[in-house]
């Protein structure tokens, strides 16, 4: 090893031990350079995300008198209500208007919040409406949606679409944006057609959803979907990027207040009766078991399920499927019993 090897001190020379004072500096210089930045990197999220979050709002009208859910907007009440018009698209053209007008109005009491839309048309009879049954797929109709963020928190949420023919859709909205379309609450629609359109009036039952106790503001996304013009109107932000049940995106209804939950106890009684026959020995059997499920919400967050004798009624045949793959199949869960809270075991 020679003398210059960085691992021997050259004769006649001292290595100076390095001030600490000199890695003080240098430590500042460092920081100097960073920490500003960083400070505003950590104050701006707040500032950006806020601004990201700022959708519109509005505030719903209470009422003494509810209306009558018929379709008609012809009620005094509806006058008092404050208008929502603006409706835009995400595409083709980011953020350009909904080409037909859309209005919405927000009513609310102790028991229920109301909704009433109306749908202009410049050609009425292009309207589209075929499904008739509940919960059946609505992509191919004309129809209005309503999502509700009813905890604010951002992550969960209720949705219910309504087409012209007074259809009914609804879905819990779980984390991640899914949707658990096997929920069925109970909210009351009627649709009308006339010159001008269509509209809408929608009643939403206070006992039909969850939400903490004082709560004045919810999350709020209205939309009207145009099927002849492939468009998809929203009231709370249109971007391309935005998936429409994104809860994190939604508006707010604000002036909530001394909400009725009545006291979160459903109980459903049923019977199951089959009929069992024997052709050789010539005797027919008629049995009967008793079903029930209780829910009972302890807290807006917290229910408490009980069921005996599992109720499959309500549940539909399993589709008639070919597989050949050698994956198994799974059907979708519709027993009440196993929905509630479905998206968190999930």
């Amino acid at each position: 090893m020679d003398a210059h090897s960085p691992l021997i001190e050259p004769p006649g020379r001292r290595t100076r031990p390095r001030s600490p004072r000199c890695l003080a500096a240098v430590c500042s210089l460092l920081l100097s350079i960073f920490a500003s930045p960083l400070h505003g990197w950590a104050q701006q999220p707040d500032v950006a995300l806020s601004g990201e979050r700022a959708g519109p709002h509005v505030t719903a009208t209470r009422i003494e008198d509810p209306p009558v859910v018929d379709g008609r907007l012809d009620e005094p009440v509806w006058g008092s209500a404050a208008v929502i018009d603006d409706f835009r698209v995400p595409e083709p053209v980011e953020g350009d208007p909904l080409p037909e007008r859309t209005e919405v109005r927000i009513l609310y009491d102790e028991t229920a919040i109301y909704f009433g839309f109306r749908c202009f048309e410049r050609d009425p009879d292009a309207v589209s409406a075929s499904v008739l049954r509940r919960d059946a797929i609505q992509i191919t109709d004309d129809r209005i949606i309503i999502l509700l963020d009813t905890f604010h928190e951002r992550r969960t949420g209720y949705g219910f679409e309504v087409n012209p023919n007074g259809a009914r859709w609804d879905s819990l909205i779980e984390e991640g944006g899914g949707l658990n379309r096997e929920w069925d609450g109970i909210w009351y629609a009627s649709a009308r057609r006339d010159a001008e359109g269509w509209t809408v009036e929608v009643a939403i039952p206070m006992k039909t959803l969850n939400f903490p106790e004082g709560g004045t503001t919810w999350g709020l996304q209205l939309g009207r979907a145009i099927t002849r013009l492939n468009q998809l109107g929203r009231w709370a932000n249109a971007a391309q990027n935005v998936f429409l049940f994104d809860v994190a995106h939604f508006g707010e209804v604000n002036g909530l207040h001394d909400l009725e939950q009545g006291i979160g106890l459903d109980v459903v009684p049923a019977m199951a009766i089959r009929q069992v026959r024997n052709n050789e020995e010539g005797w027919v059997s008629d049995e009967g078991d008793p079903i029930i499920d209780v829910f009972y919400k302890i807290t807006p967050s917290l229910t408490n399920v009980l069921t005996s004798n599992t109720d499959f009624s309500d549940a539909e045949p399993d589709r008639r499927i070919a597989n050949l793959t050698r994956f198994s199949l799974f059907f979708p869960e519709q027993r009440d019993f196993f929905l509630q809270d479905a998206g968190i075991f999930n």
